[in-house]
């Protein structure tokens, strides 16, 4: 009896051992468990969140299109396709880029990434076509007070930000600078809130070199120039991306035809 003792004492604390690692790993089976159950709860809740805001805005301007339509028709004015066909490319595009904003700006560092795309805009009573800048698609950061401004940056014409586009065609870059200057400017309206120092456009070319449009970011530490410049090749890599994506979707084909008609008239 006395030589089997130590044998059973050890049995017992071995199996204590086992009933105890079972435990333990039962444990951080549910954590690992809730945890991964929490993660995907957490990415469905924001893949429906993401779902509900593009319906809101698909919502928002379908109905300006039908207001507009009204307006139209109203004033015996002939309603036409192209500003439907426009909007609905520009829906196609921003669930395109999405994910590419959002890597963006995460590698950027800046509150808010963004698409701008220059498109012909309503005529004038002459018959000019004023050349109009809208956001078609944006990242803001969680957490960091800055708002979407999809909706307020549409159809903006781009003669008001002085000659923005003209360095934007000539340089390939703009920087937008939260100063007293700037802020007394239409070019604020790049600025989303007052923490933002500044943003930075970087163009988008086509292969014959023509602006289709500019991504751009914006950044609540100061200025510095080597910095600015690593943001910079990280925008210059996004639009460079995006250039092909233009090229073979609607939205080249619906400006081009838009300029054709508007030569017609």
């Amino acid at each position: 009896m006395n030589a089997l003792q130590p044998q059973l004492i050890a049995l017992i604390i071995a199996l204590v051992c086992v009933v105890i690692l079972g435990c333990v790993l039962i444990v951080v089976y549910i954590r690992y468990n809730n945890t991964k159950i929490q993660s995907n709860l957490s990415k469905k809740q924001q893949d429906d969140l993401e779902f509900f805001k593009a319906s809101i805005s698909e919502m928002n301007r379908d109905l300006l299109k039908q207001i507009a339509d009204l307006v139209a028709k109203s004033r015996g004015e002939e309603i036409r396709d192209h500003h439907a066909e426009l909007l609905n490319t520009f829906s196609r595009l921003r669930l395109i880029i999405k994910d590419d904003l959002y890597s963006t700006m995460s590698s950027t560092g800046s509150c808010r990434t963004a698409l701008y795309l220059l498109h012909n805009g309503q005529k004038s009573s002459s018959g000019i076509s004023f050349i109009k800048v809208s956001c078609v698609g944006e990242r803001t950061l969680v957490g960091s007070g800055i708002k979407e401004q999809i909706i307020n940056h549409s159809n903006m014409p781009i003669n008001i930000f002085d000659n923005m586009l003209v360095k934007l065609m000539d340089n390939g870059r703009y920087v937008v600078m939260n100063d007293e200057e700037t802020m007394q400017s239409a070019r604020s309206q790049f600025i989303s809130a007052s923490k933002i120092l500044y943003s930075q456009a970087v163009s988008i070319f086509d292969s014959n070199n023509n602006i289709l449009g500019f991504v751009l970011a914006e950044f609540d530490h100061s200025y510095n120039k080597l910095t600015a410049d690593d943001e910079y090749k990280a925008l210059k890599k996004l639009s460079i991306k995006i250039a092909p994506i233009l090229a073979f979707s609607d939205y080249v084909n619906i400006n081009i035809d838009e300029k054709k008609n508007s030569q017609r008239v």
